[in-house]
């Protein structure tokens, strides 16, 4: 299992990223990730796209919390969002 997750931003919106594993792709709330120390996330803001050192525990924890985040997003997408 990789000890690593990259993080891209979900399009149109300023607090979900999404991450890949074993080919599929989540989505979370940027304020679950844990950041190593104040800089972790400049990447994410300047390019789009970090890669961050991630534990098994994390990575489970993220992984209980995208059905919870997929479904808010699919909500939005419903009722009309441009969200894609």
């Amino acid at each position: 299992m990789p000890r690593t997750i990259t993080l891209t931003w979900k399009p149109g919106t300023s607090d979900y990223v999404h991450f890949t594993h074993e080919g599929q792709r989540h989505t979370v709330r940027l304020r679950l990730i844990h950041r190593l120390n104040p800089h972790s996330l400049d990447a994410l803001y300047l390019r789009g796209k970090v890669t961050l050192p991630v534990t098994w525990e994390h990575r489970r924890t993220l992984m209980a919390q995208t059905y919870i985040a997929r479904r808010a997003v699919n909500g939005w997408e419903n009722e009309g969002g441009a969200l894609a």
